[in-house]
């Protein structure tokens, strides 16, 4: 009850700029098989099962976007979903993070815990801006929290460059309290989402 009325979240925002970006990341085992769902394909029959994995609970808001610009980078291992990326163009969590702009923002990324360490994320990050570059996208954005540094490592691995800090405090979902911590400088933002 008391999350609903008082969010005090922290995150970290990375960016690469696709003009500086190749790849580097070697190839996966060939037991892991990687797909690009986006709206071309999200209803073919072949991946139903992936779409359905990846979307199941709190992951079905991610539908409709997926029917638009948005992107999901899935691996598999046989009939097991391993791996999830999701591109996001439009979310509530960018404008939290006063990325309001064009820039698209990977997010809610998951490993299955039995194939974390194996390259998977990764590798993920850097299908999800390879199909960023097919679509003309310039600067693509990662999150995570300061004290996920097992996806700091792999953000970094993939050429990000950490930009800032956010702090926000949520009130009621609605108004939030925010500082930005960008190289030496710090700014205080309040607004309504």
């Amino acid at each position: 009850m008391l999350r609903s009325v008082i969010r005090n979240s922290s995150d970290l925002v990375f960016e690469i700029h696709l003009a500086d970006w190749f790849g580097k990341q070697p190839p996966l085992d060939d037991a892991f098989e990687v797909h690009v769902i986006d709206s071309v394909n999200v209803d073919e029959v072949r991946l139903a099962w992936i779409v359905d994995k990846a979307l199941a609970a709190e992951n079905e808001i991610y539908r409709q976007p997926l029917r638009k610009k948005d992107c999901m980078v899935a691996i598999t291992q046989g009939k097991s979903l391993v791996h999830t990326s999701f591109v996001q163009f439009e979310s509530r969590y960018k404008k939290l993070l006063s990325e309001d702009g064009d820039s698209p923002l990977i997010g809610n990324c998951w490993t299955a815990p039995d194939c974390r360490g194996k390259g998977l994320y990764p590798f993920a990050i850097e299908k999800c801006c390879e199909e960023m570059v097919k679509r003309g996208v310039d600067r693509v954005l990662i999150s995570c929290s300061p004290d996920n540094h097992a996806s700091i490592a792999g953000i970094k691995k993939s050429g990000f460059t950490l930009v800032r800090k956010v702090s926000t405090v949520l009130l009621l979902t609605k108004l939030l309290v925010q500082v930005n911590l960008q190289n030496d400088s710090r700014s205080l933002r309040l607004g309504v989402l």
